[in-house]
């Protein structure tokens, strides 16, 4: 399977993760928000307060997640360099 070069992208990748993210937590977020509210809260501040923390958490969750993805990938960056340079070095 090929993958778009746009997907190749970090920054184009941690949109789409955000927005993945925010969808997938806001019907929770909002039955979170209509448990915790008394009832005299109207209708659209509970599903805008939902919508709110949704896209908090998943704003935290999609930085955390790319903070760890970027850790790994300068990990194994460093390891070929250092490999490249011991395979560099049995040569000469």
């Amino acid at each position: 399977m090929k993958i778009p070069a746009s997907l190749k992208n970090p920054d184009v990748l941690g949109w789409i993760i955000y927005v993945v993210l925010t969808l997938l937590l806001t019907f929770p977020c909002i039955v979170l928000i209509y448990k915790i509210t008394y009832d005299t809260a109207s209708t659209w501040t509970r599903i805008v307060g939902g919508t709110f923390i949704a896209a908090i958490l998943a704003g935290f969750l999609s930085w955390i997640g790319n903070e760890i993805w970027f850790q790994i990938k300068r990990r194994r960056r460093s390891e070929k360099r250092k490999s490249a340079r011991k395979e560099k070095k049995r040569r000469k």
